[in-house]
């Protein structure tokens, strides 16, 4: 039975399997409706559109927009045309469209609505927009008004290309004279109107003698007219007044529907062209109230088409509210009932095929993982004998064929246009498989043909060019061009990987295919492709590539690219990205660090003891042999680990840096239409970086291991993880003491803690106990090795050794070692000229810093003798009352230094600060003391030569000891009176040459001899008894010299106060001299009566005699000047001195009391008057003191 004889309507008649709004004659239009499929779907849209149309028949509605959407090739402007032809309802070769449907339509309400609707008078004006739109009319912001107007005038039998000659012919049908108009054109011209309108411009003399003839127009004014500015300015106001008056013209209830088909495709993402459907749409809807309806076509629904940034398109939202979207479920229906659809005879031929061909199907039938697609086979017989002799997924596979290819493989509109359809696609197919027996499968790649045509050249000149090469056989077989058609058709389709068994599976041709068999013919087919450079392979994807892509690509496998370049990038990728530790984390407390090494190439320094090298296939130890790969290993201190041989890193990553380089190199000389190809190739080159590192990962996983010697068993379910393991066995292979130590520092407080300890911590700890001992002894045994040598030992020395193999020690952690061997008192460190102390704050930096570590010397520690410990002991507790003296050598001579310290503070702070200036006794006894405790302080880092000198100054401490206690009491109980015995001395010996009597000098000798014996601890109690004797002697001596002082003093005074009177002065001198006299006295009484010493007194006798004669010289020289004014005068005569009177007691007061206040009127007017008399008697008057 062959395919043809299965179908129930022949396969090869004619079908218009694509639907143009243009065509409507009557032929096609009875095809259309007569082989119009209903499918559920469709039924649902049509329900909700007459459900929404009966509005405007049955009242007012503004809502009279309906959107209509769906993909390429899904049947919206077939389904639009069909609506044209129910609305309109003209006859069709006597059958009215409508009756069509009786059948199609199952739901009797619904069919009741379109009958209803049907009887209602509607006219319909359908059109696709592109093609009524002029050409660079989209650019126009009005591009949608001046169409609806074209086609709205074409409707009217106006010439809508040209609105100048459309007013002209509404303005001679509203004055009833537009056939009169024709008539006389047509004899004038020669030629119909409707033949010349198209090019009016070049009839000026005939259209203005036509509407001279029947509009009776001057021919002055006519001529006016045609010669003014073309074309008219219609705003979309006016437009929707027109169209309602049109309408109303038409009488009550009339309908006008526009039926646009693609206008989502027209606008685009143009939001002005979205403005201007909206304002049509919207006008429209409020003129005409539900009268005029706007029907559009769209491949995008109406919410993606108005997601226009920076406009609110709500308002058209509101319009459209009947939106109708078409799936590709309805498309696989109508090719299956108007193609596919199966007599009887051959439903159960294919039903038979199927149940023995079940499970074989379902097997040939099946998508690679990583396929994204919903992409089915068959789901049971029923679906096996509907879509036969096809596969389910083809439909939904070829309508995103069609969608991508429009995007990116259409030459022109055509496509587009919709000149190639989904349903022509499978008849065609369905054609070319016609005559083979029943059991082929149609493959995918057969659609290729039904979209050749319009494909662009650079995609048709490599079909074509594949296919003469298989014809001529020059490298190619004609599978192959089936193969590169198939690519060519998923070549953009994402959901889909070009893999080999997805290829295979589009590839199928027979439900008993043998799929293995095919995948070989297949894979031997791409390679001969990509050998020919027609197909690029990335990965495990095979890609179709155009001419220009073969080009480019032709030049970047031409592309010279050095090997170590290659090699370079891939240990950038281990490295960096896969293995991006520089140390190895053995523990956590020991990162080892490790050189790295790609094949012969270094990365980094490489200063570390051990390394990690990769072998690449480019190395020239890769093909080494396994003694060399060992011994190599051995040698180096290497983990070499060699790649998997299997894997295609090296290529991937080699044609990657072929991409960029070329890039790099033709990136400014590339014209327009390839540097979207370099755009790709860049994301491929990207891609095949990722798929490299992906493949290392896996190279090194499956790789080869090697390492001291030996070719090792490295586990782990990851390349890090296996790297770790093989860089573990390397480590505890070069660092074989790294185990020894056990217990870690973190930080130098960690080392301060550990010289803090106790050092009864350390001896009463056991050798076993110690975490580290095996680390304390080996660096215990290089010291004393180094010691034996003679060999300075800093503490950088240490490191080094111990930082580095076989060791591997952290830095902190052999500081913290250094510094328990110190505390442990097995070693010493010395410092700059000083032994350290284990209390020193700073010796953590000392054993890490950079600067310091060199200025460090560690010294092995000599033991003491035992007599000389026993010694300090007896000295400890003789001199400084120490029972307890530490047990070890550093805490005994850090506490005896630290008693001699604090005695000679003692000393120094008791006893000797109060010798100074003061003749205490036992002075030279402390300084003794303090003599002894310097210098054996001087010995404080030379611990057995200051335990030497403790020893040779124990008798000379314990007399001193002894001795000391004498002077401890004389400054407890005996300086006070001691002092008061130095203080009588001097006192007289400030004043000895007054104090000349026998039996004085005799006590004051006494007093001196007990003062100056060198231990008069037994004497000291006399000097109360002979100070209390001198000081008594003392003061009456004094009082008796006072006396003297006071008197010559006075006499002076009487003298100066005298010489005031017995002088003329005038008042204010004598007042002054007066007041100066009486205070300079006033201070040398209270200095002769605070004085304490003789001479003291004798210096105020002679400074009073000397203030005497000062003052009386400056008297003698106030009184010569004022002799001067005197004689100078103007009468010229002397002038005379005037009389004093001393006015005495009781003269100034006669009265011994005063008792009222008359009294003391009379006393003051009497003493007044008795006063001014004596003046004007020119007599001076002076008060008797």
């Amino acid at each position: 039975m062959l395919v043809r004889e299965m179908f129930k309507k022949k396969i090869d008649r004619e079908i218009k399997g694509v639907i143009k709004v243009a065509q409507d004659d009557e032929d096609n239009r009875y095809q259309e409706l007569d082989e119009y499929v209903v499918t559920r779907e469709l039924h649902k849209h049509i329900a909700t559109f007459y459900q929404n149309y009966q509005k405007g028949i049955d009242g007012y509605t503004d809502e009279m927009g309906v959107w209509i959407s769906g993909f390429f090739g899904s049947g919206k402007s077939h389904f639009l045309k069909i609506l044209s032809y129910l609305l309109e309802n003209g006859e069709v070769k006597g059958k009215k469209p409508v009756a069509f449907f009786t059948d199609k339509i199952t739901d009797p309400v619904l069919y009741a609505d379109i009958e209803r609707a049907s009887r209602v008078e509607c006219e319909t004006i359908l059109f696709n927009i592109d093609s009524k739109s002029p050409l660079g009319m989209k650019t126009d912001k009005e591009a949608i008004l001046k169409v609806f107007l074209k086609v709205f005038y074409e409707h009217l039998g106006y010439y809508g290309d040209d609105f100048k000659v459309a007013e002209l012919e509404k303005f001679l049908n509203r004055e009833g004279v537009l056939e009169q108009f024709k008539t006389d054109f047509a004899k004038i011209k020669g030629e119909p109107w409707e033949d010349r309108r198209s090019c009016f411009l070049f009839d000026e003399n005939a259209v203005v003698a036509a509407l001279s003839k029947s509009a009776g127009m001057a021919e002055t004014s006519a001529r006016n007219w045609f010669n003014q500015s073309q074309g008219t300015n219609l705003s979309i106001e006016q437009f929707a007044q027109e169209v309602k008056d049109y309408v109303d013209s038409k009488g009550e209830n009339f309908h006008l529907v526009f039926l646009a088909d693609e206008v989502g495709q027209y606008i685009g993402d143009n939001s002005e062209l979205m403005l201007n459907l909206q304002t049509v749409t919207e006008d429209l809807g409020t003129h005409c109230k539900g009268k005029v309806w706007v029907i559009v076509t769209s491949q995008e629904d109406i919410d993606s088409v108005t997601k226009v940034k920076g406009n609110d398109f709500s308002k058209i939202q509101g319009r459209f509210r009947t939106r109708l979207s078409l799936s590709s479920a309805s498309v696989d229906e109508v090719i299956k009932k108007r193609i596919l659809e199966k007599s009887d005879y051959a439903d159960d031929k294919l039903g038979l095929i199927y149940g023995e061909q079940a499970a074989t199907l379902k097997n040939l039938i099946h998508f690679s993982e990583g396929t994204v697609a919903d992409l089915k086979g068959y789901s049971g017989e029923e679906d096996f004998s509907a879509t036969y002799p096809f596969v389910p997924y083809q439909f939904k596979l070829l309508q995103e064929v069609f969608t991508q290819i429009r995007k990116y493989g259409a030459s022109g509109k055509h496509l587009s246009e919709g000149e190639r359809s989904m349903l022509s696609a499978f008849q065609d197919a369905a054609r070319k498989y016609a005559d083979e027996e029943v059991g082929v499968l149609i493959p995918f790649y057969v659609f290729y043909d039904s979209v050749h045509e319009f494909l662009d050249g650079s995609i048709q000149r490599v079909i074509i060019r594949a296919g003469e090469a298989a014809h001529n056989k020059e490298g190619l077989e004609t599978g192959d061009v089936e193969v590169l058609k198939l690519l060519f058709l998923i070549r953009y389709i994402g959901d889909i990987p070009a893999n080999l068994d997805n290829i295979a599976t589009l590839m199928i041709s027979e439900v008993n295919e043998d799929k293995l068999s095919l995948k070989e013919s297949i894979k031997a087919s791409l390679t001969r492709l990509i050998s020919q450079n027609y197909v690029q392979k990335n990965a495990d994807e095979y890609r179709f590539l155009t001419d220009d892509e073969q080009d480019i690509n032709r030049e970047i496998r031409n592309t010279v690219i050095d090997g170590n370049a290659v090699v370079e990038e891939i240990g950038a990728y281990i490295f960096n990205d896969i293995y991006e530790d520089q140390k190895y984390q053995y523990s956590k407390r020991y990162p080892i660090p490790f050189n790295r090494k790609i094949d012969e190439s270094n990365i980094g320094s490489q200063t570390a003891r051990m390394g990690l090298r990769i072998l690449t296939r480019a190395s020239d130890d890769y093909d080494a042999d396994e003694a060399e790969l060992k011994m190599t290993s051995a040698g180096n201190n290497d983990l070499i680990i060699r790649l998997d041989e299997s894997s295609d890193y090296f290529e991937e990553m080699q044609e990657a840096l072929k991409i960029e380089r070329f890039d790099k190199i033709k990136q400014t000389n590339l014209a327009a239409n390839l540097k979207k190809i370099m755009a790709e190739k860049q994301e491929e080159a990207r891609e095949r970086k990722a798929r490299a590192k992906s493949m290392l990962e896996d190279a090194l996983l499956k790789g080869h291991y090697y390492t001291n010697g030996e070719r090792i068993d490295s586990r782990g379910g990851s390349a890090r993880e296996k790297m770790n393991n093989g860089l573990k066995l390397l480590v505890e292979s070069v660092y074989n003491k790294l185990p020894y130590v056990k217990d870690f520092l973190d930080s130098d407080q960690d080392i301060l803690d550990t010289l803090n300890q106790k050092v009864e911590q350390f001896t009463i700890m056991g050798a076993g106990e110690e975490p580290n001992q095996l680390a304390l002894d080996e660096i215990l045994n290089y010291i004393d090795l180094q010691d034996i040598k003679h060999l300075q030992i800093t503490m950088k020395n240490i490191l080094d050794k111990f930082e580095d193999a076989p060791y591997g020690w952290r830095e902190i952690d052999i500081a913290g070692m250094v510094a328990t061997l110190f505390k442990q008192q097995k070693i010493r460190l010395h410092y700059q000229g000083a032994f350290l102390e284990t209390n020193d704050k700073a010796i953590p930096a000392y054993l890490r810093k950079k600067t310091e570590v060199e200025k460090l010397l560690i010294k092995k520690r000599v033991s003491i003798d035992e007599k000389l410990v026993k010694t300090a002991r007896e000295v400890g507790k003789d001199i400084f009352n120490v029972l307890n003296l530490p047990l070890d050598e550093d805490g005994l001579i850090r506490e005896l230094l630290s008693r001699i310290a604090e005695k000679t503070q003692h000393i120094e702070r008791d006893y000797l600060r109060h010798y100074e200036g003061r003749q205490y006794p036992g002075k030279d006894l402390v300084m003794q003391g303090l003599n002894i405790f310097e210098e054996l302080q001087q010995y404080k880092q030379d611990h057995t030569t200051l335990l030497n000198k403790l020893k040779e100054y124990q008798d000379d401490l314990l007399d001193w000891d002894e001795n000391m206690k004498m002077i401890e009491n004389f400054f407890k109980n005996q300086r006070v009176i001691f002092d008061k015995g130095l203080n009588m001395l001097k006192q007289i010996a400030d004043n000895y040459s007054y104090l000349q009597e026998t039996e004085f000098l005799s006590k004051t000798a006494e007093l001196q001899e007990i003062i100056a014996d060198p231990a008069p601890y037994r004497k000291i109690t006399q000097i109360p008894d002979l100070t209390a004797w001198l000081d008594k002697q003392f003061g009456e001596r004094l009082n008796l010299y006072k006396e003297n002082s006071c008197n010559a003093v006075q006499k002076d005074y009487e003298q100066l106060e005298k010489a005031l009177l017995q002088y003329g002065l005038g008042n204010g001198e004598r007042e002054s001299f007066t007041a100066n006299i009486i205070s300079w006295y006033e201070d040398k009484y209270k200095y002769i009566d605070d004085s304490t010493g003789f001479e003291r007194l004798d210096a105020a006798i002679q400074q009073s005699a000397n203030y005497r004669d000062k003052v009386l010289a400056e008297i003698a020289a106030a009184l010569e000047a004022k002799q001067g004014e005197i004689t100078g005068g103007d009468e010229g005569g002397p002038v005379n001195e005037p009389e004093i009177h001393v006015l005495g007691l009781k003269e100034i007061a006669p009265l011994d009391v005063l008792r009222t206040e008359a009294d003391v009127d009379n006393y003051v007017n009497n003493l007044g008057k008795k006063l001014k008399g004596f003046i004007k008697a020119k007599k001076a008057i002076k008060f008797e003191r």
